[in-house]
Parts: C-alpha cells; structure tokens; sequence
C-alpha cells in the first residue's frame, strides 16, 4: 500500500470517531470494583466488592 493509500485509511476509518459527538442517550453506570485474593495452602479464595458510585 502507499503512503496515500495509508492515508486514505487511516482518514476512512478514523474519520467518523473524530466527528462523533459524546454519546448522552443514556446515563452511565459507575461502579467501584475491589477484588480480594486470599492464597491459601488448600486453594485461593476471591472476594468481589461492587459498589454503586453516586
């Protein structure tokens, strides 16, 4: 491919991310996310705390 047709490309598939605007049909959902890892000789246990951010 040439340096033009790179180019062309790139502005092609780039292009319309560059002109869209910020999506605000729908709120967004903001979560804290903690994950404990506790190794132990018989296994690993996971623990996952979600909590809703306000």
């Amino acid at each position: 491919m040439t340096r033009l047709g790179w180019a062309a490309a790139l502005l092609g598939g780039l292009g319309p991310l560059l002109l869209a605007g910020p999506a605000a049909a729908h709120p967004t959902d903001e979560v804290i996310q903690q994950a404990y890892l506790t190794p132990a000789t018989s296994g690993l246990t996971v623990e996952l705390d979600l909590t809703p951010r306000r």
